[in-house]
């Protein structure tokens, strides 16, 4: 599948190059569809990762810090975030197993045309993990996270 992106966007209406270099990390010199396609998946797996950190947190002091400023409700807006987020990955998984163009284009644009609120919906959750330092949680809590 190392056909060319530019000829695919030609094609099927998909963004240029160009503007794909501006939100996803992709080599200055690479037109692949498969760069594209795993630099999306990539990108996607990044807020994948987020979520998951909320969503399921391991035991460290960063996570256990950060989980505890999402209520309930924060959580299942998380989770539907999380579960939009699953089946672009998959789509774009779905791609590159099959190797079938139109499916990759149409899991392309899709991905790209929901990027924009997708990343500012992990925007919103990645600052209320950063906010989470500078609330006074007391001297106590210190003592849970390490015994």
């Amino acid at each position: 599948m190392n056909s060319d992106y530019k000829e695919l966007a030609a094609q099927k209406g998909l963004p240029a190059i160009e503007e794909l270099k501006s939100e996803i990390d992709i080599d200055e010199e690479s037109s692949a569809v498969a760069d594209v396609l795993h630099s999306l998946r990539d990108r996607i797996g990044s807020f994948c990762k987020i979520a998951e950190e909320i969503l399921q947190p391991e035991t460290s002091p960063a996570t256990m810090q950060e989980c505890r400023v999402f209520t309930e409700q924060d959580k299942k807006e998380l989770y539907r975030l999380y579960s939009e987020l699953m089946v672009l990955d998959r789509k774009l998984l779905y791609g590159d197993v099959t190797r079938n163009t139109d499916f990759i284009a149409k899991a392309i644009g899709e991905v790209w045309e929901k990027l924009p609120s997708l990343k500012e919906r992990t925007a919103k959750i990645v600052n209320k993990m950063l906010e989470s330092w500078s609330l006074d949680h007391g001297d106590e809590n210190y003592a849970e996270y390490f015994g």
